[in-house]
């Protein structure tokens, strides 16, 4: 038993012929995806943690009959559970209770603090700076603006309950902005910036993180679902066309200031000699100029240029919690300037005087939890 996207985008939970590895359809649904499923002993079905959207920070559980495919929740409640072992006798199931803390916050560049927090215990995925320096971020699936001086918060679109966005981005004329929306199909839209004229512009299967190129002609994008290459597509929608000369590694890309250069992590060598290295690549060239070896691990691939386009912000994921380095272009050391113990740091953006970052970090507390069948 697998989990798998249908050619029409439903999520579903499909049965795999151990003959002759064909694949059935057992559960198709356009609201829930499961992550983890175990059999119960006597073949009657299967307990499924699952999401009803991809950035949903409550996972459930609920019970899959077999062969029927009905469907029946088993918890809902507001916390977040996350994987499934079951006992022989299926009586007694254990999983662990996530809490994730989101916070926005802005740390000053150079590293020396890390920045009082803006926001917490609200979901946000990414934050980057507006024109006159405020921050433009997804709250809640809400996309809103924070003035860090003065805290005021300005709604530009609520969340509806069924268009969850995130990962804005905002153009340099300050005409558009950019985003990511939907539920477990994400596409890139745009709309002005008091909220009105929302309109799609891509329509793959997972399109995220939206860029707009320093002219403001052009929104560049992770194509997650279709090529895993960062495309791009014109601002006022059209064909989309895919840019980076290797395939991306995890959707964490920037654009130099001028609108020449494009860093990303990249999959240098394909299987079976596995190599990710961070990429710097000439758009106008299309060919690399710069290629990292890298320590790059499981995590977002956050990475970020300075404003002269000399150096990159980069994130190092590590066990004892997430560190922020500057690396130069002309490949001496990489420098460390700040270590966030126990946090995650899941987006970075420097201000437009080149002084602070927008930084989005997540914290998980966990516990391991017993549920038992009623006797």
């Amino acid at each position: 038993m697998v989990t798998l996207q249908s050619q029409d985008r439903r999520q579903g939970l499909f049965t795999v012929d151990a003959v002759n590895g064909q694949y059935h359809a057992w559960l198709l649904a356009e609201d829930k995806r499961s992550d983890r499923s175990v059999w119960l002993p006597d073949g009657s079905g299967v307990l499924a943690a699952y999401r009803t959207n991809l950035h949903d920070d409550g996972g459930q559980i609920g019970f899959v009959s077999y062969p029927k495919g009905e469907f029946h929740s088993i918890t809902n409640d507001t916390n977040n559970y996350a994987g499934l072992s079951l006992s022989a006798d299926g009586k007694a199931l254990v999983t662990v209770l996530n809490n994730v803390n989101h916070r926005v916050s802005v740390p000053p560049a150079d590293g020396s603090g890390q920045g009082t927090d803006l926001t917490s215990r609200q979901t946000s995925w990414g934050a980057v700076w507006t024109a006159d320096g405020k921050l433009l971020l997804d709250l809640d699936y809400a996309i809103v603006t924070i003035d860090p001086a003065a805290g005021q918060k300005t709604v530009l679109r609520a969340h509806d309950g069924s268009v969850f966005a995130s990962g804005p981005g905002i153009c340099a004329d300050g005409k558009t902005v950019v985003l990511t929306a939907g539920a477990f199909t994400q596409n890139i839209y745009r709309m002005d910036p008091n909220g009105s004229n929302f309109k799609r512009l891509t329509s793959g299967k997972n399109d995220i993180s939206p860029v707009c190129s320093p002219d403001s002609r052009f929104v560049y994008y992770f194509d997650y679902g279709d090529t895993a290459h960062v495309s791009r597509i014109p601002i006022d929608g059209g064909a989309s066309e895919p840019i980076s000369k290797f395939l991306d590694w995890g959707g964490g890309f920037d654009l130099s200031a001028d609108g020449t250069l494009l860093a990303y992590a990249g999959l240098l060598k394909p299987a079976p000699d596995y190599k990710v290295g961070r990429v710097v690549e000439n758009l106008e060239s299309g060919q690399p100029v710069e290629l990292f070896d890298s320590d790059i691990t499981s995590g977002p691939n956050v990475i970020c240029f300075t404003r002269d386009a000399k150096a990159l912000f980069l994130v190092k994921h590590q066990s004892g919690g997430d560190s922020l380095w500057l690396q130069s272009l002309d490949k001496s050391a990489a420098k460390q300037l700040a270590t966030f113990k126990s946090d995650q740091i899941w987006d970075i953006h420097l201000s437009p005087d080149g002084k602070k970052l927008a930084m989005v970090r997540h914290s998980t507390d966990s516990d391991v939890v017993l549920l038992q069948t009623q006797p």
